[in-house]
Parts: structure tokens; sequence; C-alpha cells
């Protein structure tokens, strides 16, 4: 194994053989997923450089206390406060795998996926957000600053090399091993996280949407929400550039109370307790009926295949009375899911239809 460590580096090997539960008496080493645990510290690296080139020389020093009126970065900190809380407890109760596992979903996907992608419309030329460019800055560089600490027992290389290199509190430690371990600070808020979470829910809607049509991914859709809550819809007027820009919509996202759907959208649906919101994505111009018509009949063959594999299985007696029962409720699940995919793609030849029905209006018309 000892060139795997020029290969993938001794960072990635201890984040990796952190991750197993102490209950494995036998640990398999997987070259794939050292890899992947390889591309995480890349995507630290590449974090913390983004990072620092939009916050530039703004913050030198990390305050003591930070009280940021911005959702989004209210936000960060209460996921930043748990992660913190959930790896304290892991690595006090010698769950690292719990530890190491926390850190990772936090930093992979609330901050890069979410908070990093958000943070490029306050940060844009005339940003609808310019009076949280500043407290953004600092939340940033909060956080990043935090996240390596959390990270450094597990990672001690790259984590005390970009500790240096990023804004940190006044009278630093002269190493990263000597610095204090994050605590909860008090930022998280079930509330703020309920409001993102519905936010999140409506971008990846309509995310779907793009990806099971195959939108291509630099053409921008026209986007309309709709809900009846009127609390739901200021949420969404408020973070409208950053619903737009991280669904890719053509122009203004449309926000009503209600309405007929549009001709040549798909719809789909977020719950929302105060009154589901829709979803409508518009495809007409963007995906023929023949493309529609194409994609459809590839992926019934496909999803026909897989129902066909587990209900085989299921049938089986030796599965259904050997397997865990996990295992067995597993397979039910993906049976139910392949369905719900093929009754959408049923839905969807309507859909076809109505876009080959608006070109020839279209040409009819010119």
């Amino acid at each position: 194994m000892g060139a795997g460590f020029p290969a993938f580096g001794a960072d990635a090997l201890r984040f990796m053989l952190a991750t197993f539960p102490p209950s494995n008496k036998r640990i398999a080493l997987s070259l794939k997923r050292l890899d992947g645990y390889r591309k995480f510290l890349n995507k630290i690296w590449n974090a913390t450089r983004f990072s620092l080139d939009n916050v530039g020389g703004a913050v030198t020093v990390l305050p003591e206390k930070l009280a940021p009126k911005f959702l989004f970065n209210r936000w960060i900190l209460g996921r930043l406060d748990e992660a913190a809380r959930i790896a304290s407890e892991g690595i006090g109760a010698f769950r690292i795998d719990e530890a190491a596992l926390e850190l990772y979903r936090f930093f992979w996907h609330d901050f890069c996926d979410w908070y990093v992608e958000i943070t490029k419309t306050v940060f844009a030329p005339e940003s609808p957000y310019a009076e949280h460019v500043e407290e953004t800055k600092l939340t940033v560089a909060t956080v990043l600053e935090a996240s390596i600490r959390l990270m450094h027992p597990l990672m001690p290389f790259v984590t005390e090399e970009l500790w240096h290199r990023v804004p940190r509190h006044a009278a630093p430690k002269k190493s990263l091993a000597l610095a204090p371990y994050p605590a909860p600070k008090g930022h998280f808020s079930a509330e703020i996280d309920a409001k993102v979470a519905l936010l999140k829910n409506v971008v990846s809607a309509a995310r779907t949407v793009r990806s099971e049509h195959e939108v291509k991914p630099a053409a921008r859709v026209p986007l309309t929400l709709r809900t009846a809550d009127a609390a739901a819809q200021a949420l969404l007027e408020s973070a409208e550039p950053v619903i737009r820009f991280l669904v890719r919509s053509d122009g203004v996202v449309k926000i009503e109370a209600g309405g007929d759907r549009v001709a040549g959208s798909v719809h789909t649906t977020v719950p929302n307790a105060g009154g589901a919101i829709d979803v409508l994505v518009g495809l007409q111009g963007l995906v023929t009926a023949n493309e529609e018509r194409a994609r459809i009949e590839r992926e019934t063959k496909r999803i026909d295949k897989d129902i066909a594999s587990i209900e085989k299985k299921l049938s089986s007696k030796g599965f259904a009375e050997r397997a865990p029962k996990e295992v067995v409720d597993e397979a039910h699940a993906q049976l139910k899911a392949m369905k719900e995919a093929k009754q959408r793609l049923e839905e969807a030849k309507a859909l076809a239809d109505e876009l080959g029905e608006l070109v020839q209006d279209g040409e009819k018309k010119t």
C-alpha cells in the first residue's frame, strides 16, 4: 500500500480510515474510495482558494462574534454549529466515523454545493444583495476557518497548510494543532433551517426536471413558482435572485399565487406546511418532441428491465426468507421508485405531443 501515498496522499488515507465504524473487524482498502477522499481534499483546497479570492483583503482578522442579517449567512452558521456539535460528540464517544462523515457532508454539500454557490449572487457585479456583501465576506471567512479546524484531527497536513493562509482570530496560535476545537455558538435556528430547506427543495425540483428531460446545462429555462401560502411566497420573492441563478432561469422567476399550467411546461410539486409550491419549468424551444419521445422510449426500456430484475428477486423464495429485513425493504422501495418513474414517463408522452403541437402552431402563424 506504500505506493498509494504518492498517488493519494497521507491525509486522504487517514480520512478514509476514519470513516470506518469501530465495529469493523476488517478494513478493505478500496482505491476507488481512497481516490474519492483525495478529491475531497482537492475540494477543500479549491473552496479555500475561491473563498479567499472573494474575501480578498477585506477580512484579515475574524471577529469574535458574528450576527449577520442575510438568511443564507445565518443558515450556514447554524449548519456549522450542527457540524461542530456532531463532530465533537462523535470524537468524544470514540465514533470517529460519525465525526468524519458529518464533516464530509457539511463541507461538501452545505458549504460547497449550496452556500458557496449562493455567495456568487452576493459577490456578482450589480448584486441584488449589495447590502450583504461585507457580512457575507466575514461569514465565508469565519465558516472556512472553523471548518479547517474541525477537520484538522482527521487530515492534519492539508489543514495546517490552509489554516495559515486564511483569516484567523486575533493572536492566533503558531500551529493549528494548538488552536481550540470549534464548539457551537448558538447560531442554529430550526426556523431558518426549515426556510432554506424549502428553498433548496424548490431549486432541486427544478433541477430534476432539467436533468430528467435532458435540457442542455448552458440552456436557460423559464421558471414559474406558485403557492397560495403568503409566507412561502414572500420567502420565494426574497430569494428570487438565488433561485434564478441556481436553476439557470431565463429571466426573472415568476412567483404567483395560482394559475393554469403553462403549455409546454413540466409541473412538479414541493410539499410545504402552509400549502404546496407548484414548480413549472418551461421546455418549449429547449426540447423537441422527437427528442422527448426518444428519451421516453430509452428510459422506459431501462426502467422495465430494472423492474423485471427487482420483481424477480422479490419473488424468489430464498431471497424473501434469507435476506435481512432492511434489504427486502430497500428492494421494495426501489421497485416503488421505479414504478413512479415509469408513471412520470407515461405523463411525459403527453408533454411530447404538446411540444410538437406548439411547434406546428408556431409554423402556422409564421
